[in-house]
């Protein structure tokens, strides 16, 4: 604590940047002097919470359309159609 608000942002930022279903877990209660949130979520590609625990332990079992994923990728706004593949290469190199 007292992230939970922005781990909620972040979580639904990085589904709809990549259009694509996230999925967040995170433990509750105190460990090492900490305090966690839990909020452990399922997000769909556009962001929408498909299924969630509270601050309490648990387990979240949910089935993926992987279609409608792919149906969200052609008709909502994706990050992934902005890239500019033209200005950056990727490299399997490894920086040691």
């Amino acid at each position: 604590k007292p992230y939970e608000h922005p781990l909620k942002q972040f979580s639904i930022a990085r589904a709809i940047d990549n259009t694509l279903c996230v999925i967040v877990s995170n433990m509750s209660g105190r460990s090492s002097g900490f305090e966690f949130v839990g909020e452990s979520a399922i997000y769909d590609a556009t962001g929408r919470i498909i299924n969630a625990l509270d601050d309490q332990p648990g387990v979240v079992i949910e089935t993926i359309n992987f279609q409608e994923q792919i149906n969200h990728r052609d008709n909502f706004y994706s990050m992934l159609k902005e890239r500019r593949k033209d200005i950056y290469q990727l490299s399997s190199q490894h920086i040691t």
